[in-house]
């Protein structure tokens, strides 16, 4: 046993010996296509700087998408919207007579509903995230904690932690209908 791990130590080894000196063997090619690529890099970096900011010599990245950061905000029972470039709040969506804290937001995965758990009311509040109104408030549990979506957009799951339950919530995206599951 003993005379069979050497022999496999030794040849690990061997290997490992052979493939190192093979990867190191012909550095001009590899030297070439190092610089090939340096090359395209810095080609591409150049294209992509403007001329106004060419004069610096600074890189500015362009942006190619726009986005939005939405932020629940239990001191002031709003949902912040702020633009993801500027990082200025552009809507803010009031709560006062929909919820009680609202705690953790989750979009679905088509990011048309933002489900809010509303833990001081123990609700869950629907999003229309395009028109940005609150479609419906259900009661879900004490302490609603997360309402996270299914990935077929046919169900959401509510966390109620005081009350060491879930609630399900069942969506019927067509017909704009979500309401409590059965029990």
């Amino acid at each position: 046993m003993k005379l069979r791990n050497l022999w496999m130590g030794t040849l690990l080894i061997t290997f490992s010996f052979l493939f190192f000196a093979a990867c190191s063997s012909d550095t001009s090619s590899t030297d070439n296509g190092a610089e090939e690529v340096t090359s395209a890099v810095q080609e591409e970096a150049d294209n992509s700087i403007s001329e106004e900011d060419n004069s610096k010599g600074e890189l500015v990245p362009e942006v190619t998408a726009y986005y939005e950061v939405w932020i629940a905000d239990q001191g002031t029972n709003e949902i912040h919207i702020i633009d993801g470039e500027t990082h200025e709040v552009i809507e803010t969506i009031d709560f006062q007579d929909v919820g009680d804290k609202p705690h953790m937001l989750v979009f679905d995965d088509a990011g048309e509903y933002a489900y809010v758990a509303n833990m001081g009311s123990g609700t869950v509040s629907v999003i229309d995230a395009v028109n940005r109104e609150v479609v419906v408030t259900l009661e879900t549990g004490e302490g609603a904690h997360a309402a996270v979506p299914s990935p077929d957009g046919e169900r959401v799951l509510v966390a109620n932690t005081p009350g060491q339950s879930i609630t399900e919530i069942v969506i019927d995206k067509e017909n704009r209908d979500f309401r409590l599951a059965a029990i």
